[in-house]
């Protein structure tokens, strides 16, 4: 989801994936930010095209949390992309990712969830 997300928006970043369980079926919400914007789309797990609208909204319109989190984003070494790299032996999946306040430190939290073999 993430690679089809940046696809999407040409220099945008994924700074959250997450399941939609107000999709009629399996779908993820994505966020990006780009251009001072944080873009949320809904895209099918099946066939990774859009479901409904983007919704936009300017940093300037969040809340002190996100403003943070994007924050400790944009200064990070890596970005959410790099959950790509989880070896695919370890039967391993990646279903959410995001940022996370946890102690006043900024940490991508990952969930993963082992693929019956």
């Amino acid at each position: 989801m993430i690679a089809i997300a940046e696809k999407r928006a040409v220099g945008a970043k994924v700074v959250d994936v997450s399941f939609d369980g107000r999709a009629d079926h399996l779908a993820y919400r994505v966020k990006t930010y780009q251009h001072d914007e944080i873009l949320v789309v809904t895209i099918d797990a099946s066939t990774g095209k859009a479901i409904g609208d983007a919704i936009v909204t300017p940093v300037s319109a969040l809340d002190v949390k996100d403003k943070i989190e994007l924050a400790g984003f944009r200064t990070a070494m890596i970005d959410l992309s790099d959950v790509r790299r989880l070896p695919n032996h370890t039967g391993l999946k990646a279903v959410s990712v995001g940022l996370d306040e946890e102690d006043g430190e900024l940490i991508f939290l990952v969930v993963v969830v082992l693929m019956a073999h």
